[in-house]
């Protein structure tokens, strides 16, 4: 946030012009929060996710070869689907990023020009005018807050038949004495940490 309001401090005046001081604003909160949580919390969730994927699907397949594909088989459907609804969550959450913007933008210039919109009795067209916007926001919030709601629970029963197809394609491999119960519960583990 420092480096940002030092580089608004160096930038020439015609740049002001074209650029709301709403917006400024909002680049300097919130876009900085996200770029802290990309290169961050992400990065390293990342790099622990494919050395646990690596050393998970290679012990899995040390145990049993046939029940490792039986298991892993649906994981391409789940980061297809996955990668699907990102997109979505992205393309709605930007938009919601633009109304926060524009939102902050308006009340900015509200109480800058308070006096001007005050002279001209302004105050409930100002009013109405950041109201329908406000709405507009809460609208697009509630509607990503409803793609999450379906997509985290969809998730979880994924999760589910994941395992309870390891159980039951396990417990075969296991009554016929290719593998023991311990590796089937060692299965499960695997399974719930590459989910």
């Amino acid at each position: 946030k420092n480096e940002i309001y030092a580089h608004y401090q160096q930038l020439n005046t015609g740049f002001y012009y074209s650029i709301f001081t709403g917006d400024l604003m909002n680049r300097i909160s919130e876009d900085v929060s996200r770029v802290r949580m990309y290169t961050g919390p992400s990065i390293m969730y990342f790099t622990s996710v494919v050395f646990l994927a690596v050393f998970c699907i290679w012990d899995m397949l040390r145990v049993n070869v046939m029940l490792t594909m039986c298991v892993i088989a649906p994981l391409p459907i789940l980061a297809f689907s996955i990668y699907m609804v990102n997109k979505i969550i992205f393309r709605k959450s930007t938009k919601i990023q633009a109304q926060l913007s524009a939102l902050t933008t308006t009340a900015h210039e509200s109480y800058s020009g308070i006096r001007v919109i005050k002279s001209f009795v302004q105050e409930k067209n100002m009013l109405r005018f950041f109201e329908n916007n406000s709405e507009e926001y809460r609208k697009s919030s509630v509607n990503l807050s409803l793609t999450e709601a379906v997509y985290f629970p969809f998730m979880n029963l994924f999760i589910g038949l994941s395992m309870l197809c390891t159980i039951l394609i396990g417990g075969y491999f296991a009554i016929s004495g290719q593998i023991t119960t311990g590796n089937i519960a060692q299965f499960v583990i695997y399974i719930n940490i590459l989910m």
